[in-house]
């Protein structure tokens, strides 16, 4: 679905992004692990060029035949039918302002102008039974809600103008334990009902463990490994790989 070939990014003099070649099959659920500063974010974000102009970016990301990289004006927007993003902070990306069914109604209207009122109407109540959510939540504004419904809402307003594939940026690092839990399984059936693909960035190997079908571990800009996620996880191979996993707290059931 998603191909990376030789993808390098630069911050001004600092390299972020170091020769990143991978791709994200259709249907899969494909994480990044890693630390924090290591280039997760960094490369969701390039995919849909939410960065700033000032940066620069070589390589290709392509998708449908069309480097993502390249794409400008009409045909960018054009591209984000395909693509959208859940923020890693729900109480600050969505517009406190506007309601629910304005907030999911934005890229509708943008993306598919060609769809009806009737049509997003419709569409909406299916939205509000997937994630989880009453239809009397459209009418409510964000402020109305936890944490988790919060997320909720930004999961609904990715799936909103049906893409193929969603990168999720850290989506429950900001949530309570039992709310990630219950966000992770909703993605997890999500993908199961509707084939989208994840592009989820993380650095809890919990998660991994949980949810991934692949996952590639990042270390200063670099693809240090990747592969089956069982197979990263029970048999790594790179030693940064295992000084990651070998990092992780163990509960000592020997406690006397």
């Amino acid at each position: 679905m998603i191909e990376f070939k030789d993808v390098h990014k630069y911050y001004g003099d600092y390299h972020a992004l170091r020769g990143i070649t991978a791709t994200i099959k259709a249907g899969e659920f494909f994480s990044l692990l890693g630390p924090s500063g290591c280039g997760k974010t960094t490369i969701g974000k390039s995919l849909l060029q939410l960065l700033t102009p000032q940066t620069e970016v070589t390589g290709q990301a392509i998708l449908q035949g069309q480097d993502l990289f390249q794409l400008k004006g009409q045909a960018l927007q054009s591209s984000r039918k395909q693509m959208q993003i859940i923020f890693q902070n729900p109480f600050a990306s969505l517009n406190p302002r506007m309601r629910v069914q304005e907030i999911l109604e934005e890229g509708m209207k943008s993306l598919h102008p060609e769809w009806s009122t009737d049509q997003r109407k419709a569409d909406l109540k299916i939205l509000m039974d997937q994630v989880g959510l009453r239809a009397d939540a459209l009418d409510r504004y964000p402020h109305e809600f936890s944490g988790g419904q919060r997320q909720r809402i930004a999961i609904a307003r990715a799936l909103a103008v049906k893409p193929s594939l969603i990168v999720c940026d850290e989506p429950t690092s900001a949530l309570d334990v039992s709310v990630q839990a219950q966000i992770l399984n909703l993605l997890r059936e999500l993908q199961d009902h509707l084939g989208v693909s994840y592009l989820f960035v993380t650095h809890n190997i919990g998660v991994v463990a949980y949810l991934a079908d692949r996952v590639a571990v990042m270390h200063a800009g670099e693809m240090v490994e990747m592969g089956d996620a069982s197979q990263i996880l029970n048999n790594p191979q790179h030693a940064y790989t295992k000084s990651l996993l070998s990092a992780v707290p163990q509960l000592n059931t020997a406690l006397s």
